[in-house]
């Protein structure tokens, strides 16, 4: 029930940063959003385990409190959407382009971008990492475990998603948010190609996060394109992604048990975001 009540916040967050927003700022706007969204995550699981671990305050106590002080949210959704005149508002009145636009070729990128950045990378990075480092790795004079070497590295997306996020979709604003996917879809698929491939850890730290922000740029920019079509399109959109996330992990650690070599989920991803590059060059055909 917890995560329902989430899934319904995310989308009235999300329409409500398109509501208020212009086309000529719609990146910047989601990007923000979703910049704070991560940063409330980060808060709210050091926090959680400051108060259960540090305070000793139990599970039971520690989640009260919690449930407590998301009740100082209420009012802010009457303030998020004071001034939006309702007869504007895409949750009533998408665009009408929107109700007979290319909806398939938004859930495939949803599905790619969910599957593998979330899915394949993330849950994975870890023992790809130990199978191509060992234990430690020797970073600039310095021996680096490879834990720690992942943790930095998932630190850094969430950073880039926290930090980054605006000012990628302020970008995204300029150059257009079809061709921007689009580009990012293409770079990203050749830098989990090269990751396949390339040997120097530091090289391959390097890949990875600049793959984070290809995969954070694009999904500022689905999420503006689907919370501009509409309530139900962004949904759709969310629970393609969604599925996505579930999907990746699964399909990452069944093909570990046929292939050797771990590193291949990375040419897999590279395979479904070139799919991905595909899809979103077609919506932007079809957009012009």
């Amino acid at each position: 029930l917890w995560g329902l009540c989430w899934s319904l916040i995310r989308q009235v967050g999300i329409m409500t940063s398109v509501d208020c927003s212009t086309d000529a700022n719609k990146g910047e706007v989601v990007g923000l959003y979703n910049g704070l969204a991560r940063m409330g995550s980060f808060i709210g699981m050091v926090a959680g385990g400051a108060l259960y671990d540090t305070l000793g305050l139990g599970f039971s106590l520690t989640f009260i409190l919690l449930g407590i002080a998301s009740l100082f949210s209420l009012p802010l959704g009457a303030v998020a959407r004071r001034g939006l005149r309702s007869h504007e508002s895409v949750f009533r009145n998408p665009p009408p382009e929107s109700r007979s636009g290319n909806v398939l070729g938004l859930l495939v990128c949803a599905f790619v971008i969910g599957c593998v950045g979330p899915g394949i990378i993330v849950s994975t990075l870890g023992f790809i990492l130990k199978s191509r480092v060992g234990e430690s790795v020797g970073v600039l004079g310095m021996t680096v475990g490879v834990a720690t070497l992942t943790g930095l590295l998932l630190a850094s997306r969430y950073v880039i998603n926290t930090v980054g996020a605006p000012g990628l979709g302020a970008l995204l604003d300029r150059t257009g948010h079809h061709m921007g996917t689009v580009v990012c879809f293409c770079v990203a698929t050749v830098l989990l190609l090269a990751a396949t491939y390339v040997s120097n850890v530091v090289a391959l730290a390097c890949l990875i996060v600049a793959f984070f922000v290809c995969a954070t740029s694009i999904n500022v920019a689905l999420m503006s394109e689907a919370g501009r079509a509409g309530s139900r399109p962004f949904a759709q959109y969310a629970s393609a992604s969604d599925f996505g996330a579930a999907v990746g992990p699964m399909l990452a650690w069944t093909l570990f048990e046929f292939v050797q070599s771990p590193t291949r989920a990375f040419a897999i991803g590279s395979a479904f975001f070139a799919v991905g590059a595909l899809f979103a060059w077609i919506r932007l055909s079809r957009a012009d």
